[in-house]
């Protein structure tokens, strides 16, 4: 695998003014909640705007626990998955980034999965989304794959873009984003210090 040049990308995360956000580490319901935390003390944004964005932040990040590569182990003998978390702003949109290591076999599954979500129609994802919690419910599973993806996709106002890059063998990096469209306005609030 390449060696990264992490003083290249704090650079490219520090001079780029669109970057609201960014975390690199560990990625935990803990941490989940942290961000979503620190984020939502600093967005000065329209509520509905906000539950969009927080919505799909928790259904993305929770998408970076269970596919994510990269793991480590905890002092308490735990796997935890390593991911890096964004949040920009452009002109006009806010885009919220998630991006971790990734076998190839997810990384197809994901593909796959993605490119039939992204050709249902609103009611057909509706659709989909019931019967896959009425299934997880049936089979008592907790995990209930495939309904935070749709549930990401109809609170976004565009199909989620994914993007990857081959590291070494089996393994990818890959980026997850949604983007949010809305009136131009400044997502933090100016009397933030952090």
């Amino acid at each position: 695998m390449g060696k990264l040049n992490y003083f290249n990308y704090y650079n490219r995360i520090r001079d780029d003014e669109n970057v609201l956000f960014s975390y690199k580490g560990a990625v935990n319901d803990a941490v989940l909640m942290e961000i979503c935390e620190d984020i939502r003390q600093k967005l000065d944004i329209e509520e509905v705007y906000n539950r969009k964005i927080f919505s799909t932040f928790i259904e993305l990040v929770q998408n970076q626990i269970y596919y994510a590569a990269d793991k480590y182990l905890t002092d308490s003998f735990a796997k935890e998955s390593i991911g890096l978390i964004i949040l920009s702003q452009s002109e006009n949109s806010y885009n919220l980034t998630t991006g971790n290591l990734i076998t190839e076999e997810n990384l197809l599954a994901l593909r796959q999965k993605l490119d039939y979500l992204h050709n249902l129609s609103p009611e057909e994802l509706r659709s989909r989304k019931r019967t896959q919690r009425m299934d997880a419910a049936k089979k008592e599973d907790e995990s209930s794959a495939g309904i935070g993806m749709i549930k990401a996709i109809t609170v976004s106002d565009n199909p989620l873009s994914i993007d990857f890059v081959k590291i070494e063998n089996d393994l990818y990096f890959f980026t997850l984003t949604a983007l949010f469209s809305m009136a131009k306005k400044n997502l933090f609030s100016t009397n933030s210090t952090t």
